[in-house]
């Protein structure tokens, strides 16, 4: 059964031939199955000591997101441009 969606926002990925990485932002989403939405690591978002910039990127990034799962429109599209922090979006199943 369909638990939920863990969402990281990070910096937007970097794909070779022979790996992927990214920089994890702390800052995540859950979203349960109902749509409760809990903000997570904010305490770690803040010890990562971030200029105001990116900062403010990380918190749009974020905006952008919980916009999407209140439209309900949970088909992400490829690109999505306006989710541009948005590097990994997990859909949960637990049994």
């Amino acid at each position: 059964k369909l638990k939920g969606w863990y969402c990281n926002i990070g910096k937007p990925a970097i794909i070779e031939d022979d790996f992927v990485s990214y920089v994890d932002l702390a800052l995540d989403l859950w979203v349960s199955a109902n749509g409760t939405q809990t903000v997570l690591d904010e305490d770690e978002l803040e010890e990562l000591n971030l200029d105001e910039e990116l900062k403010q990127q990380v918190y749009s990034g974020l905006r952008e997101l919980e916009k999407h799962f209140e439209s309900k429109n949970l088909i992400f599209k490829d690109p999505a441009p306006n989710l541009y922090h948005v590097t990994h979006v997990s859909i949960i199943n637990l049994l």
